[in-house]
């Protein structure tokens, strides 16, 4: 009998004997943590899969695999994994009798035609881990790697001056209530690398002044630490006294102490007209309100010209434009018939146009979108006799009384048919500021949703129907 067919069933036979919920024992050094006694599948293994990048989108975590061999994307599902490495194809990628002829060690480290290039050398730490874990007939303990908590030592690191050199330590809490260091399975990546860097095995480096933070991903979750590199002061230096206007300027300002950069000073006159005009109504101030404002020589001139822009018409148009953009005021899919959809959009805009003239708080905007019905609570008469209102001063103009209407249900009165996942996404996006598509399909990689928070909150949008109830 040929020898390698024999130990691939060699192997399947002995995958299926030991398939129960027993850890490979094993003892492998790993630096920074010391020994490890049993290498786990769901803890080291696929810890080592994501660091390694081996199950991200552009290797065999996409959704056709590479070369036959798929991964999950990201390592969310474990238990596919163990299947894909030691069923698929007669479990041809390990070999228990002789580990290190298995071919997922000859692939990863270079020994045999990888795409993917080496990973890592025969006489690494990671070769011992998958290694032993071969050895021991490649189990897997379902659960075992069930976070409970990831913590990060320190929470932040606010290095004196550059240069300087400090280690993270991650700490897994499990869901059987042990804890182990994982610092080295862990994913490193730093926001702004010109601020600080970070080694795989999370040791960092401080390099110029800044602040900046660094992800921590380990299985699916993900934690951060915030870096802080000081301005290199020079002697005798003392951080002034700096007035502050609001609370805004509290946490500003406390950051800018302590990485010793004193604020700009205020801008000129003509600089904050310039800035506050285009923030609040979109123009330039013209040449003789300009002069107007430079010539005042009040102390509250500039709270005065704030409350006067807040009053300005253009105002409340400005940001009902940009509250349209955000809600999806699309005139092409707004209801027909098609000459009426530019009415629509423009009632759509008048709704958001009052509140904000208004001064309506916020939350009581978003209640108004988010509840909105047709009805309002209106015997179907009165509904039937506000609506025939606004169709006829739609014949007659872009002028109508929609924007007294207690509710936006044009938010919900789409063309098309949207589906539930769709209201999740744009109510995310709109009003949440979190961006959901991703989660549809995966747990991605940098954030805390996962495909089951992204169902279970699109389900919520289940309930809005349409019809002619009484």
């Amino acid at each position: 009998m040929n020898a390698k067919p024999f130990r691939a069933m060699l192997f399947l036979a002995t995958t299926v004997v030991f398939a129960g919920n027993t850890t490979a024992r094993a003892a492998v050094d790993v630096p920074g943590v010391g020994t490890i006694q049993k290498v786990d599948f769901d803890r080291h293994i696929m810890g080592l899969f994501s660091k390694m990048g081996c199950n991200s989108g552009s290797c065999h975590g996409s959704f056709q695999g590479k070369n036959g061999f798929r991964l999950s994307l990201f390592g969310y599902d474990p238990e596919r994994d163990i299947n894909a490495l030691t069923r698929d194809n007669l479990g041809r990628r390990l070999d228990p009798v002789n580990p290190e002829q298995s071919l997922l060690l000859l692939k990863a480290t270079g020994a045999a035609l990888h795409e993917g290039g080496a990973r890592f050398s025969k006489d690494s730490w990671q070769y011992r881990i998958f290694r032993e874990w071969i050895e021991n007939s490649a189990k897997r303990q379902a659960g075992s790697g069930e976070i409970a908590q990831l913590s990060i030592a320190p929470a932040e690191y606010a290095f004196r001056k550059p240069g300087e050199t400090g280690q993270l330590i991650v700490t897994a809490k499990f869901a059987d209530g042990t804890e182990e260091n994982v610092t080295p399975f862990c994913d490193f990546r730093i926001q702004d690398d010109a601020v600080a860097e970070v080694t795989p095995m999370g040791k960092v480096t401080s390099r110029r002044a800044g602040d900046t933070a660094i992800a921590v991903l380990y299985r699916g979750k993900v934690n951060a630490v915030r870096v802080l590199v000081p301005l290199d002061a020079p002697a005798g230096f003392q951080y002034p006294k700096v007035a502050e206007n609001n609370f805004v300027d509290q946490h500003v300002f406390s950051k800018l102490k302590r990485l010793n950069m004193v604020p700009s000073d205020l801008a000129s006159d003509i600089e904050f007209l310039r800035r506050i005009t285009i923030d609040t109504i979109g123009c330039l101030p013209t040449p003789e309100e300009a002069r107007t404002f430079a010539s005042d020589k009040r102390a509250d001139k500039r709270e005065r010209k704030i409350d006067e822009l807040l009053k300005h018409p253009l105002h409340s148009a400005l940001w009902a434009t940009k509250f349209s953009d955000i809600t999806g005021n699309n005139t092409d899919l707004l209801e027909n018939p098609a000459p009426m959809r530019t009415k629509l959009s423009q009632m759509w805009h008048d709704w958001f146009s009052k509140r904000l003239r208004d001064n309506v708080p916020y939350d009581e905007i978003v209640k108004g979108v988010l509840t909105a019905t047709s009805r309002d609570d209106l015997s179907p008469e009165d509904w039937l006799a506000r609506f025939k209102k606004f169709e006829e001063e739609m014949t007659k103009g872009f002028a109508t009384s929609y924007a007294e209407k207690p509710t936006l249900d044009l938010f919900w009165r789409k063309q098309a048919q949207v589906p539930v996942e769709v209201w999740g996404e744009k109510v995310a996006a709109a009003f949440l500021g979190v961006r959901l598509e991703c989660a549809q399909c995966h747990k991605h990689p940098t954030d805390r949703w996962t495909q089951n928070e992204y169902w279970g909150f699109a389900n919520i949008f289940s309930a809005v129907s349409f019809g002619g109830k009484a």
